[in-house]
């Protein structure tokens, strides 16, 4: 295989993974992925567990919940309660930021 070649497979090869730094994006998203490894909160929870502001965490929950992250539910009581929750994929994504968090910790502390 040439340089060129080899080159643009390793570029190709980079492709999901900056795909999926992508669908994290933000300190935020992570922080809602990690509040919600216990289960379903509603917004209020996840305001207090991350310390979002409300504009933030809204525009953070919309995004995640696109990406197919998170889902709501919605209770129509009086008065209305929405809770969200990990999706399957929400909680693949939890095991890949754990192994990240340990790679993180496993190298933090070393200079080289």
């Amino acid at each position: 295989m040439n340089t060129e070649a080899a080159e643009e497979a390793d570029r190709e090869s980079a492709v999901p993974v900056i795909n999926a730094i992508e669908q994290i994006g933000t300190r935020w998203r992570v922080n809602i992925v990690y509040a919600l490894k216990n289960g379903e909160l509603r917004f209020n929870d996840l305001k207090r567990e991350t310390g979002a502001s409300s504009k933030t965490l809204s525009e953070k929950l919309d995004e995640l919940e696109n990406n197919n992250i998170i889902d709501r539910r919605v209770e129509k009581d009086s008065p209305i309660a929405v809770y969200y929750y990990l999706t399957s994929k929400g909680n693949e994504l939890l095991h890949a930021l754990s192994a990240l968090s340990e790679w993180e910790q496993n190298w933090a502390n070393r200079d080289t």
